[in-house]
Order: structure tokens, then sequence, then C-alpha cells
């Protein structure tokens, strides 16, 4: 049998602590408004249900409305939790049914998650309040064609208050609250509470709230509850209890490790269940699974519910080794020198390198002397064959030269996890071009200032990268420079942009030699996984040109 909780009307805000994790259905009842002495029938509250998951052990908040009261030539409170209040009524009146609501996370409105609206309360010789509604509340009854009900209220907003006068004026609803009711030549009703609450009224009856709810399995009635407000709770279902049978011993994972149950032995009882029993595996790490010693591992299942039979666990793999490719090609405008890979392989885990330079029509890699073809639809060949970091990083000029005639290349890595405990990753991949070297250079200014020395001019027929010469420049002292006070040396190249040059020398002795060298970085882009790898990756590292 279902458990089930109910809860009346105590004129103050209950708690209710779900003894476990699960789905319950709430129903929650407003409460009617009140009647009035001279006939008036307050309205009834609305009924309101849906289906909540509530964590086991956290509490809530319940709140149940109370009817509405009658009064005579005076003022009166709305009832309990949002009901319209009267104020200085010259006649019989009733003030608003209060909402019946649950509270989640807090006690402020905004934490309402489902409410059942309050009715409006009775006015002056048999004019009824309005019935609490599930969307909209219900006008109250109007006395006559000059003095109307309070109205009812929507979704969002409150229900307007009757017509006014000069001497007296009711009040509309507002969310959570009804409006108020006053008397003038006779009494009128206050509106009902709710999610936003009913109007209030002048002699005639006051306007119904309403509802609001944000569960699954949603139900609803206007105008149905007489009375008092009211509310039940009942556990629907409960999640199952779940262990781990690691071999031939039964574990929980407890304080984030692994704990053996006392007699794991043999199968766990329920009792066994319900003190160590589990219920999201999710929450485990990756690391502690690991520590599990037996290949053979189960999940155990306890359910409460005698139609299932059968169980599923959805599990997410660690792949034990992928091939992870460059989706495009590196293009190069000049001639690579070397690479260097950095990245951390730690145990027995593997990383292999392949290159394409056909943008991955054939692979290959360098076995130390020459280059030689790999199939990278076998993952065996591509681990047999392909080049790890040392190997990779010692592949020299003269062995990328042929091998990069077309000025492309794109690599593929290969990565074999021995153990999830391993670190294995790629960081950086870097390379050094070969500097170019131009014997031509064009003078067009030879400057002689102090002991300063300023050359001008241009250098032909220089190769680029990235729109910056790189320039290899030889001079010699002639019969002019060698006096004593303009022997060229600790030349300075001042700028070498585009295909202009200034070089500056002071006075000294010696032959003059100078080198220079930019640098740049590239991205290499997405990575690609191959039809036969296991997981994709992407954001490969950038590329650092030195």
């Amino acid at each position: 049998m279902a458990q089930v909780w109910t809860f009346n009307y105590t004129g103050a805000e209950q708690t209710f602590t779900p003894p476990v994790s699960g789905v319950y259905k709430i129903e929650v009842q407003g409460a009617q408004g009140g009647n009035s002495s001279s006939g008036g029938l307050g309205g009834l509250g609305a009924l309101v249900s849906g289906d909540f998951t509530l964590e086991g052990g956290k509490p809530i908040y319940v709140m149940v409305g109370g009817q509405g009261k009658k009064v005579e030539n005076g003022s009166v409170a709305g009832g309990w939790n949002g009901g319209g209040s009267i104020v200085n009524t010259s006649g019989s009146a009733a003030s608003g049914g209060g909402s019946s609501d649950i509270r989640i996370g807090g006690m402020t409105l905004d934490k309402r998650t489902i409410v059942a609206a309050g009715g409006g309360g009775g006015g002056y010789e048999r004019t009824k309040g309005g019935g609490g509604g599930t969307k909209y509340g219900e006008a109250g009854e109007s006395w006559n064609t000059t003095w109307y009900g309070g109205a009812g209220a929507g979704p969002v907003y409150g229900g307007a208050a009757s017509n006014t006068t000069t001497a007296v004026t009711a009040t509309s609803g507002t969310i959570g609250q009804g409006g108020k009711g006053i008397g003038y030549s006779g009494g009128g009703g206050g509106g009902g509470g709710g999610y936003f609450g009913g109007g209030g009224s002048i002699i005639s009856g006051g306007g119904g709230g309403s509802s609001y709810n944000l569960g699954s399995n949603q139900l609803g009635q206007n105008s149905y509850r007489a009375g008092n407000g009211f509310v039940t709770i009942t556990l629907k279902s409960e999640p199952s209890l779940l262990l781990i049978q690691d071999g031939d011993i039964i574990k929980t994972y407890e304080n984030n490790t692994w704990q053996n149950i006392e007699g794991g032995m043999n199968m766990p009882t329920v009792d066994e269940f319900k003190q160590h029993g589990m219920t999201d595996l999710s929450v485990i790490p990756e690391s502690s699974w690991n520590q599990l010693e037996s290949d053979n591992i189960k999940i155990l299942v306890l359910t409460r519910d005698t139609n299932i039979n059968s169980a599923s666990v959805n599990v997410t793999a660690i792949p034990k080794r992928q091939l992870i490719m460059q989706e495009t090609d590196m293009i190069f405008e000049k001639p690579i020198k070397s690479f260097t890979l950095t990245g951390t392989v730690q145990n027995e885990s593997v990383l292999k390198i392949i290159a394409s330079n056909d943008s991955g029509t054939t692979w290959t890699a360098f076995n130390g002397v020459s280059w030689h073809p790999v199939d990278i639809s076998d993952l065996d060949d591509v681990k047999s064959k392909g080049m790890d970091i040392a190997t990779f990083n010692n592949v020299r000029q003269e062995a990328w030269k042929p091998f990069l005639s077309g000025m492309k290349l794109r690599l593929a890595y290969y990565l074999d996890l021995h153990a999830v405990t391993d670190t294995l990753l790629i960081d950086k991949l870097a390379y050094e071009t070969v500097p170019v070297v131009s014997n031509s250079p064009k003078l067009h200014s030879i400057k002689i200032e102090t002991n300063s020395l300023t050359i001008e001019g241009r250098l032909k027929e220089l190769e680029r990268i990235n729109a910056i010469n790189m320039a290899k420049l030889n001079f010699k002292s002639n019969a002019l420079l060698k006096s004593e006070k303009y022997k060229m040396h600790d030349m300075v190249i001042d700028t070498c942009e585009s295909d202009s040059m200034k070089i500056i020398a002071s006075s000294g002795a010696g032959e003059t030699k100078q080198e220079v060298a930019f640098s740049n970085t590239v991205e290499l882009g997405s990575g690609k996984v191959s039809e036969l790898s296991l997981a994709s990756f992407t954001n490969i590292k950038t590329v650092e040109v030195k």
C-alpha cells in the first residue's frame, strides 16, 4: 500500500520531510471563502494535483489555507494564506478563503511549486463569492446591475476590484493575495487567495483566485473544496537501490571509497539494500571504477515495483586506443628544418605519430633511415610502425626535404591508454624552418657619420614567411673601410621588413657576418577521428613556428 501523508489547516506553515528520494503525488485544495450572515455563500476552493520528484531527507513547506470569516458592521481578516480581508463594512460580509500551496527551497512566494486557489467571500443578501479556479478564478456574484462582484484572477494577473465610490474603495487581487472587500449600504466579499488573488467587492461577492502547477501528470478542478483547505502527499515510486558485486564481494560506494558489505559473500538482504544501496552510479569517479578487482562486475538492483523483472544501465567506457587525425593540411612557405613535439606518455601507454604529404591519401613513418608506408585502417600496423615522440623529433632536414616537396603536411596521432590512471596527451607541436640566403643585396645608400656606417638597400629574390624576409648577409671590409676608423665589426641589422633592409656597423676591425630569423604561430585546426576510432577530439594545440 502506498504511503500517504495528510495536512489539515493549522494557521501556520508546516513541513514535510520525504523519507526517501522518489516521485510523490501532491494534491492541494484551497479554502472556501467565508459565508456572510445575510446568506451570501463563499466560493469553493480549487483542487490541483501533480507529480514531483523529491529528495529524501530534504524538507519542503506545506501551507494549508484557512476559510474566510463573516463579519457584521466591522472588519475581519481574510482566510490564512492570502484570503482578502473585509474593512469597515456597514453590513453583512465575509472575507476570502486562503490558498493552499507547497514551497520547495524556501518560504517566499517565488518558491511555490503548486498552488490551489481559495474562493471569494460571500457578499450582501445572498450574493455568492466566486470559486477558486485551476487557471481562471470565478467572478463574484453581483448584487444588482449597479453593484457587481469582484473579478476572478488569471494566470498572470489579479482579479479587479468591483465598482468604487467616493466614499469607499475595494482593492484588486495581487500575487498571492486576495483583494479587500468593503461595505457601503451593505457588506462586500473579500477576494480569494491564490497564485494571484481575486478582486474584492463592495456589497457583492468577492472574486476567486487562480492556481499554479509545476508538476507532471497535472489534474485540477474548479470550485471543489468546502471549509478549510487540505493537502495530501503520496509516495508513488521509490528509486531502485543499487549495489556492486565485485567477484564474490558485495560493495557500495560511501564517503568517496568502496565499502564491503558485511556478509558480502552472499546475496544482500533487503535491509542491506536499504542501509547501503546507492541511487546514482554516475557520481562514482572513473578512478574508483578502476579500483575494482574482478573482471566480472555485476550491478545488483532492488526495486519495490513488482512489475519490473529486468533493468538496464548505461555505461560510458573509456576507449583503450584511438586515432586522432588532422582535418586539414599544414601549408609551409619555407623548407622544414625540424619538428619538436611535446607530450606526456606515462607507464605502458603508447603514443605514435604518422605523416601524410598528400592530404591523407597515404600515410608513412620514418624509421631512422627512410620513410615507409603505414596502413591507417589497421591500428596494429599504426602502433607497430608509427614514430614515437623521440623518433619524430629526430627527423632532420635531409629527411623532411624530399618528403615535403609539396610543402604540405598532415599528421595523425595513435594513442593507446594502458590504464585510466595514466596521463597520455599531446601538448604542443613546434617547427623550425630553413633560413633563406640572398647573395645579391642592391645597395642604394652608404652613409659614414662619426664612427658609424649605415648601409641601406634592397634584398633580391627573397622567399618569405608571412611577408617577413629571412636573410643571411655577408660583408667584408674593402680598401676604404680598412682604415682604423671605419673597420666594420659588430654589425647590427636594424630593420628587415618586406624586401628592404637597413644595416648599421660601428668602427672596429674584422669581417662581419650577420644572420636574421623571425617567428610566428600557426593553428593546426580541429582533429578528426577515422572510421576505426572510438572517440573524437577537437582543438589540437597551437603550433609554434621558430
